[in-house]
């Protein structure tokens, strides 16, 4: 043999060796690879399945205590403890469980997995009220249980163990076949229950809501999955089987026998091994080797669930005989080719495998995956582009049920919101004392709240249904039409007041507010009504004006009386007066001294009451004769008071300042008649020192407040109405002149100019004099 051969057949030898050596190798890298990838791809599917059983049950969840808060629940309660009725707003029973059918129909339809929801009572043996299930003759028909259908559920633990969650909690049921009337259904149903405990007004249980979830559902989805060699199990916490390779063993513990986890699979002898996710290479009981990947998954922080998903290793190792065939041609090519067959082979091999190992640790990562070879063995790219359309489904699955949680977190915030607001608003119109009625377009009543029943004398129930002719007079039916056609317009009426008639044919005096009422689209379907009784108002105010009228009249009548008293009392007094002069002149000194008193007395009673008719005619001048009000410059005013009575003020010898004073709308003579009043008083009533006044206005809004301080000798608090009455004098007759007039003539003047006075003082410290002009006023 040349050495040609020899070196060739050697490297030929070589090359086999070497393309041997590194084909066993890479069988075995293929294994410690490819193994552990296909059981994670186990575990994903398993992961898959748990995630839809738990997205079911926390929308169940959701949904029943969503339900807790539903207005039909509530209008049931308050019905069922009123005899039938909601006393709230007239809504029968019936009703209400029509909402109630119409929206757990709704919800059953809009979720497969909805077997049944249902309002259970804790009354008569805990009867179902409400009940929507998919039992029908088609089996995914919804259908609402007609009454006669409805059962006693009293006796059924979880209906117990619903009552005993508190409010807001939620009871989750292990997994079992449905029962009907205590018999296990055929075929048979698994079935696992939501529920929450409903609660009165008052804190004590109406009943449960509940739903049915048809654990078949998933089941079904995860059996249709499995080939002919994979095995798929469900079990509970226990280990019994609720789904199994052989339909006949699962739920065994519910029909007589026994079928557990870890008859099959002894490694799940350990209860721990049930209750964490893991995945490995176990044998079973009849020592054949499985590739396996165990989920757990915890229902509402209650029940737990396994899911196992087993493939036998051989079917795992089968993924390598594709790749051991290449290997082997490689190493063939190589030997009768060249060593760089066996590179590119190498290559070709080890490509494809770094892509995928790249893609799944991007996915481990939580990154986007990296696009999955196009090229290599067909197995190989086979595998990656089913992990790569599995990561897909898993991110679409994951976005979606986020999005899903999210609307679902949203509805549920809507939903108590408006409840809440639909609580705070029904409160309010029955509470009100006001007659609250809603009626249509036809004038029918569709709301009468307690107001109304008070005010009219009909119930809801009486009033509900009929035309708002009821409460109205004949005489005025035509009003009816008219408020009709305004509201058609949009047009909102504020306080009409006009008549109405009560049940017992009592007409009442009302005012009436109309605002159009709009559906949510922004049709108009009615009008809300709010009346309220102003017929104790209306007479009330008749009274008042009727009083007013007549107190005018009278006081006309004693000004009148007044002025005419006064007027005809001075001739005789002025004869009086006169003729005890001509006594006190010709006689004075003549008679006797007990003679002189008695002409004194005389003369000077006459004098006095000379004085006095004159004030009293002055003051009943005041209202009557008084000029038309214009605008007066009360400091030209008060200078010309202080001029006119310079006598007195030098006698006294006092001093008066008049600061700066506005002008005002009024009746000069009479602002005159006021300042000379206080004046004159501030210098009767003068102390020992020398006496000193003061006249200032100052600015409070829209009125001047006046002041006249003196330091004279002060006038006790207790004396502050006293003092302005007619005739009231502080003072012995003697000691000071006066009629005892002046500071109620004072106090007219003020009040006919639409203002009041007082006066604050210390006795022996003065006296200051307030009173308050309008700037602007009409008299």
């Amino acid at each position: 043999m040349s050495l040609f051969a020899r070196i060739a057949l050697a490297m030929a030898a070589l090359v086999l060796v070497m393309a041997t050596a590194i084909g066993a190798i890479g069988v075995s890298s293929l294994k410690n690879f490819a193994v552990p990838r296909v059981l994670q791809r186990l575990a994903l599917q398993a992961s898959i399945s748990g995630i839809s059983i738990t997205s079911a049950v926390d929308e169940a969840r959701a949904d029943v205590l969503v339900g807790t808060e539903l207005s039909a629940v509530g209008g049931i309660m308050r019905a069922s403890a009123a005899g039938g009725v909601d006393p709230s707003d007239g809504v029968s029973l019936q009703t209400w469980r029509r909402r109630l059918e119409g929206i757990f129909e709704a919800r059953v339809a809009a979720h497969p997995a909805y077997r049944q929801f249902r309002l259970i009572g804790v009354a008569d043996g805990g009867r179902e009220i409400v009940r929507v299930d998919r039992t029908g003759a088609g089996r995914d028909d919804v259908r609402i249980v007609p009454p006669d259908e409805l059962q006693r559920k009293g006796d059924r633990d979880y209906v117990g163990l619903t009552l005993k969650q508190s409010e807001g909690e939620v009871y989750v049921s292990p997994v079992e076949l449905n029962q009907e009337r205590g018999v296990i259904e055929v075929p048979h149903l698994p079935v696992l229950r939501i529920g929450t405990p409903v609660f009165a007004a008052d804190g004590t249980a109406f009943g449960i809501l509940i739903i049915n979830i048809d654990m078949g559902v998933f089941f079904h989805a995860l059996h249709d999955k499995g080939d002919r060699n994979r095995r798929i199990y469900v079990v509970n916490d226990r280990g019994d089987l609720l789904l199994a390779p052989d339909p006949a063993r699962a739920f065994a513990f519910q029909l007589g026998g026994s079928a557990r986890l870890q008859d099959d699979l002894p490694v799940f002898q350990d209860a721990a091994a049930r209750e964490q996710d893991w995945t490995g290479l176990v044998e079973d009981a009849a020592g054949q080797e499985y590739g396996l990947a165990f989920t757990s998954i915890l229902l509402g922080g209650v029940t737990r669930l396994g899911i196992v998903e087993a493939l036998p290793a051989a079917e795992l190792y089968a993924v390598l005989a594709p790749a051991e065939r290449s290997l082997l041609i490689g190493a063939i090519l190589a030997a009768l080719g060249a060593l760089l067959i066996a590179v590119v082979l190498a290559r070709t091999l080890t490509q494809p495998l770094d892509q995928l190992t790249a893609a799944v640790e991007a996915t481990r990562r939580g990154e986007k995956p990296k696009a999955p070879p196009k090229t290599g063995p067909g197995e190989i790219v086979a595998l990656a582009r089913s992990f790569d359309a599995m990561a897909r489904e898993v991110q679409e699955k994951a976005a979606s049920l986020a999005q899903a949680l999210a609307v679902q977190s949203e509805t549920i915030a809507a939903l108590r919101e408006t409840s809440r607001r639909e609580k705070l608003l029904s409160a309010a119109v029955e509470s009100s004392d006001d007659a609250i009625v809603i009626h249509d377009l036809e004038a029918t009543i569709t709301a009468w709240n307690q107001g109304a029943q008070r005010l009219y004398g009909y119930s809801a129930e009486e009033a509900i249904g009929r035309k708002t002719d009821i409460i109205v007079p004949p005489e005025r039916r035509e009003e009816i039409a008219s408020l009709l056609h305004r509201v058609k317009a949009g047009e909102r009426i504020d306080h009409f007041e006009t008549v109405r008639m009560a049940m017992s044919g009592r007409h009442i005096t009302v005012s009436i507010s109309v605002a159009p009422v709009w559906d949510d689209g922004g049709t108009l379907i009615g009008a809300s009504k709010i009346a309220r009784d102003i017929t104790a108002q209306k007479e009330q105010e008749a009274a008042i004006a009727r009083y007013t009228e007549e107190l005018k009249r009278s006081n006309a009548e004693l000004e009148q009386f007044a002025y005419i008293a006064a007027h005809d009392l001075q001739e005789p007094l002025r004869m009086v007066a006169s003729y005890t002069e001509l006594l006190a002149q010709r006689y004075g000194g003549q008679l006797d001294e007990r003679a002189d008193k008695y002409i004194h007395y005389a003369v000077d009673g006459a004098a006095r009451m000379k004085r006095l008719i004159a004030d009293l005619l002055l003051y009943s001048r005041i209202g009557t004769q008084g000029k038309d009000f214009a605008r007066v410059n009360t400091e030209a005013v008060a200078r010309g008071v202080v001029e006119q009575m310079s006598s007195l003020i030098r006698e006294s010898d006092a001093q008066v300042d008049v600061l700066h004073l506005p002008e005002v709308m009024g009746d000069d003579v009479q602002l005159a008649q006021l300042f000379q009043n206080l004046i004159g008083n501030a210098i009767k009533f003068r102390g020992e020192a020398t006496p000193r006044i003061t006249i200032r206005a100052d600015r409070e809004k829209d009125l001047w407040v006046f002041s006249v301080a003196d330091n004279g000798i002060g006038i006790d608090s207790g004396y502050a109405e006293r003092i302005f009455q007619m005739f009231q004098r502080l003072h012995e007759r003697g000691r000071y002149e006066g009629s005892g007039i002046g500071l109620t003539i004072a106090k007219r003047i003020v009040e006919r100019h639409g203002g009041r006075i007082w006066f604050e003082s210390e006795p022996g410290r003065g006296t200051t004099f307030f009173f308050t002009l309008p700037e602007s006023q009409e008299p």
